[in-house]
């Protein structure tokens, strides 16, 4: 290292030295250096000499010697320093931190002394330390403080005591600390708190005693401390709070009384926050929260859930202005007075997860500026026209009902929610929607009314909605098509029990764009089902038991672009199957019985870009059955009995002009011949992605390359590849990955495993190879993966090591002959 370091003739910014295995650092080895950022890290140093470090006494301003074995501070050494102003001793063995430990370093701002093992602090230690401005002694083994430790230390912002094993601390500790901004005690020991500790800490801004076992916040444990922003209890034993704990705190933000013992909330007990934006007073054991327990407040944010609430007094929450999120969740609430909410504004308040049985005993009259409404996970049954407010809420824009039993509603009730955008009533009892449901609400977007048991939907039932642009109304019992809102983007009816569309099922719609009907028995769709929908983009009748493809319900779509019929009893596909669908991009057929597909199937769909058949029945397919899908660029043949792509003079992909990426895995092919794949001097094809594997090939002929030229993806796993003729493989000018694990592969002739120039990545895995020259895979010089393992190649070539040296992975395993 020194003879490396030698060479630098200029000052170095920042030195790194980590992972280092030497204890002890000593010697010339920064002889003749200028360094300003030092670190010397993970490591096991343990002692450094005095004069190691002498050439740069003067430029040093940062020294780390964090995450090494130091026992002790090397006092001697450090104060040479003169001009550092950040020492990090973190994450070492330190024990005692001795007197005059840092005297002669006037100018350091910041010291770390965490994650070491301190249990005791001299009270001079920090002598010297004159404009010290954050101290870290977290994560030690502190139990208390001796007399006059910060004496010096006075102008320190920022101090972290975390971590350690305090008890108790003395009112004086903090006394002489009359800068300080920041304290955190978290996570100690601590259960009582001198009279007026922070009394001299008046400009105090942060205090973190969370995870303690303070039993109460009395009205002297923060007395005085007038600027304080951000105060934490959370995780303390805490049953009381003082109700004039925080007065001299005008200016409080966050309180955090989160995880503690609090039984109820007392009159006043939260009065005259003015500043306050977070209250947190989540899991305690709250009951009850008498009259005026929260008073004047402005724009905050209130959490009290995961108590025990069951009474709420009147009046409780009195003049709170603007209140962000009001959180009451998982509690115990029935109900609330009808004043609970005095001169009150919340802009989200969620009851979640509570006993509400009866909606009109949740007043929100008086909160005139709401905006969402959570009361999932209830117990309502019903809501008629006295629910919510007698008056019109505007702002209300998201009501989440989900998850109760609600089985009926009436009056028209959400008529009174005159801004509603998303109304939620998924998971209830729901068995008929009517007019009187609903009505009429202008401004409704999204409605969800899945999982219900909804069975009839009457004519005007959801049609009144005429700005509703996506409904969910699968997972019910609905037999017979409804009458649909004019506006209609969206609409998902899946999990059903329809049977029957006809001509006139839907009216005539401009907006209805995306249809989803799958999992119902529409097993025979009439011409003209879908007539009136001019506009539709995407159509999926997948599960219906279909066995005839609904042509004559389909030919009016002239619109469509995604056909989803997978998962049904599709057994053909005749001429001209599906009519005229000009601009469909996707059709989705697998999963069905499709065993007879006839030439021309798909003429009519010029835009068709991708096509599934996997998983079907289907043993041959004519040459021309594609005829006419000049622009297809995926199609899916997997999982099924095919056992050749040809008829000896016609290749079946001749007619895909634009075909990409064609996957014949899990099929019956043996064998690859000069018409498999689509190849002409007038056309350029694209093929670029191919994948063969699952199949029975058993041999690579000189003919298995014609077509592949653009092939850049070759997949040939699990087929029963016994022999390759040579510059098969390499003919593949384009080819980047290579997949034949899982083959016969034995004695492999000279040339067969040449690989093209550009090839990357290479998987030869679990083959029985024996004899075969391996340099010949080296051919590709931007070759990063190949895999050898499982194969009875007991000659490892030299060749390999110099490419390994290049960045090559190779995965090699079994007795190795060198």
């Amino acid at each position: 290292m020194s003879r490396g370091l030698g060479k630098v003739d200029q000052p170095i910014a920042n030195l790194t030295i980590s992972k280092a295995s030497f204890k002890n650092l000593f010697g010339d080895v920064f002889k003749g250096l200028q360094v300003i950022n030092l670190t010397v890290t993970h490591g096991s140093l343990s002692s450094v000499a005095l004069d190691v470090m002498d050439h740069f006494n003067e430029s040093l301003t940062s020294l780390s010697f964090e995450n090494n074995t130091f026992e002790e501070i090397p006092v001697q050494l450090i104060n040479k320093f003169r001009n550092l102003t950040l020492l990090n001793l973190a994450h070492n063995r330190i024990e005692v931190i001795p007197a005059n430990a840092f005297g002669a370093l006037n100018i350091l701002l910041q010291l770390r002394l965490d994650h070491n093992r301190v249990f005791k602090i001299h009270p001079a230690a920090f002598t010297g330390l004159n404009r010290l401005d954050r101290l870290e002694l977290h994560h030690n083994r502190l139990e208390k403080f001796e007399r006059n430790t910060f004496r010096v230390v006075r102008k320190v912002k920022y101090l972290d005591l975390s971590y350690n094993n305090f008890t108790t601390l003395q009112r004086t500790d903090f006394n002489q600390l009359t800068n300080m901004w920041f304290l955190n005690i978290s996570n100690n020991k601590i259960k009582t708190f001198p009279r007026s500790m922070f009394v001299a800490n008046a400009i105090l801004r942060v205090i973190n005693m969370s995870y303690n076992e303070l039993p109460e916040v009395d009205a002297n444990t923060v007395k005085g401390v007038r600027f304080l922003r951000d105060v934490y209890f959370r995780g303390n034993k805490i049953k009381s709070v003082h109700k004039q704990a925080f007065i001299s705190a005008k200016h409080l933000r966050t309180l955090d009384l989160a995880y503690n013992l609090l039984e109820d909330i007392g009159y006043e007990q939260f009065k005259d926050f003015q500043w306050l934006e977070r209250l947190d007073l989540s899991y305690n054991k709250i009951s009850k929260i008498a009259s005026s327990g929260f008073l004047k407040m402005y724009q905050v944010t209130i959490d009290l859930s995961h108590n025990n609430i069951s009474y709420i007094g009147d009046m409780a929450f009195s003049e709170l202005s603007n209140v962000t999120l009001f959180d009451m969740s998982y509690n115990n609430i029935s109900g609330m007075p009808k004043n609970a909410f005095y001169l009150s504004d919340v802009t989200t308040l969620l009851l979640n997860h509570n006993n509400i049985t009866d909606l009109t005993q949740i007043p929100i009259a008086n909160i005139t500026g709401i905006k969402v409404f959570n009361v999932t996970y209830n117990h309502i049954n019903e809501i008629n026209r006295k629910a919510f407010t007698k008056k019109r809420l505007y702002e209300l824009h998201t009501l989440d009902l989900s998850h109760n039993n609600i089985s009926e509603i009436s009056g028209s009730i959400f008529e009174k929610l005159a801004g509603v955008r998303s109304i939620n009533l998924s998971h209830n009892a729901l068995r008929k929607i009517g007019y009187s449901t609903f009505g009429s609400i202008p401004t409704l977007l999204e409605l969800d009314l899945s999982h219900n048991n909804i069975s009839e939907v009457s004519h005007s039932g959801l049609s009144a909605l005429v700005s509703v642009r996506f409904i969910q109304v699968n997972n019910n019992r609905i037999k017979r098509m409804f009458n649909l809102p004019i506006a209609l983007n969206e609409l998902h009816l899946e999990h059903n029990n329809l049977e029957h569309f006809g001509p006139g099922t839907f009216r005539s719609m401009n907006s209805m764009l995306r249809l989803y009907l799958d999992y119902n028995n529409l097993t025979h769709l009439e011409g003209g089902s879908f007539q009136n929908l001019l506009t539709l983009q995407t159509l999926s009748l997948g599960h219906n038991n279909i066995e005839n493809i609904p042509w004559e319900a389909l030919q009016d779509m002239s619109s469509l672009q995604y056909l989803y019929l997978h998962n049904n009893k599709i057994t053909k596909l005749p001429k001209k199957a599906f009519g005229r669908l000009p601009v469909v991009f996707d059709l989705r057929l697998q999963h069905n019985q499709i065993n007879n597909i006839s030439e021309y199937a798909f003429e009519g769909m010029l835009q068709l870009l991708r096509l599934n058949l996997s998983f079907n029945n289907i043993s041959i397919i004519p040459p021309e059955a594609f005829k006419g899908l000049v622009s297809l660029h995926s199609l899916d043949l997997s999982h099924n009995k095919l056992n050749k792509l040809e008829n000896k003079t016609h290749g079946l992909l001749d007619d895909l002009l634009s075909l990409e990426t064609v996957n014949v895995s899990h099929n019956e092919v043996a064998f690859v011949t000069d018409k498999t794949f689509p190849k002409s001097p007038y056309i350029p094809y694209k093929l670029k992605r191919v994948n063969l594997s699952h199949n029975f090939l058993s041999v690579l002929t000189n003919s298995f390359d014609d077509g592949l030229g653009k092939v850049e993806l070759l997949d040939l796993k699990h087929n029963l590849i016994n022999e390759i003729y040579p510059n098969v493989l390499k003919n593949l000018s384009s080819l980047q990955f290579l997949d034949m694990s899982h083959n016969d592969l034995r004695h492999v002739a000279n040339g067969a495993l040449v690989l093209p120039e550009n090839v990357k990545w290479v998987d030869f895995s679990r083959n029985k190879i024996f004899s075969a020259d391996m340099r010949d895979l080296l051919a590709s010089q931007d070759l990063e993966h190949l895999d050898l393992r499982f194969n009875n190649v007991s000659r490892f070539e030299e060749e390999f090591v110099s490419r390994i040296k290049k960045g090559l992975r190779l995965f090699y395993e079994g007795k190795l002959e060198i």
